[in-house]
């Protein structure tokens, strides 16, 4: 049988948890972009965070091993790449991702770099020319 009073306590814990984990600059968390894919697709396997890597502004790679979208198709090794266009006065925006369906930026590394390219970035490590 279907439950819609456990599946809506369940989905309330989880606005409870991204506002936790993501309220800022004036948002809460379910409002922002990295809240939204949390609730969407769930944690991720991996995050990484730079904050201050010569030449770049502050940003996170989130790595899935396996995403599932909501058509329930699978997707190894999705990335998601969100920047502070602010140096820290804003929220971590999402940039560019590997996923169908979500914001492709083939231009990202424009947004990241402020004097150029990086090619011993994390981000290029991880992302490169996906």
């Amino acid at each position: 049988k279907k439950n819609p009073g456990k599946a809506f306590k369940e989905f309330s814990e989880k606005i409870i948890d991204v506002n936790k984990k993501f309220t800022g600059h004036g948002k809460l968390g379910y409002e922002t972009d990295r809240g939204f894919m949390y609730l969407r697709y769930g944690p991720p396997t991996d995050v990484v965070t730079v904050e201050s890597e010569n030449g770049s502004v502050p940003y996170e790679i989130w790595q899935y091993d396996v995403l599932t979208q909501t058509n329930h198709k699978e997707i190894t090794d999705a990335l998601f790449l969100f920047y502070k266009p602010n140096h820290g006065n804003s929220d971590f925006i999402l940039l560019h991702s590997t996923v169908d369906g979500e914001a492709k930026n083939p231009d990202w590394r424009s947004y990241l770099y402020t004097n150029g390219d990086n090619q011993n970035s994390r981000a290029e490590q991880y992302i490169g020319n996906r």
